[in-house]
């Protein structure tokens, strides 16, 4: 069974904001399914996207 995650949890797990998370899914970036009024996006797609686009360590001062 697939998993899904709702958009806030997707910003979450990606550190990055709604909006830039709708744009990878239009993209196509995202794997996602629309129930209703509601985008579900796939566990397995997040996961795919964080291990391609890992953001980098903020450097200390």
């Amino acid at each position: 069974m697939t998993k899904y995650l709702t958009i806030q949890q997707t910003c979450e797990q990606i550190e990055r904001s709604r909006w830039t998370v709708r744009r990878l899914i239009k993209a196509g970036v995202l794997k996602a399914e629309k129930r209703g009024h509601h985008v579900f996006i796939t566990a397995d797609s997040v996961r795919a996207y964080r291990r391609t686009h890992r953001a980098p360590l903020a450097e200390a001062s």
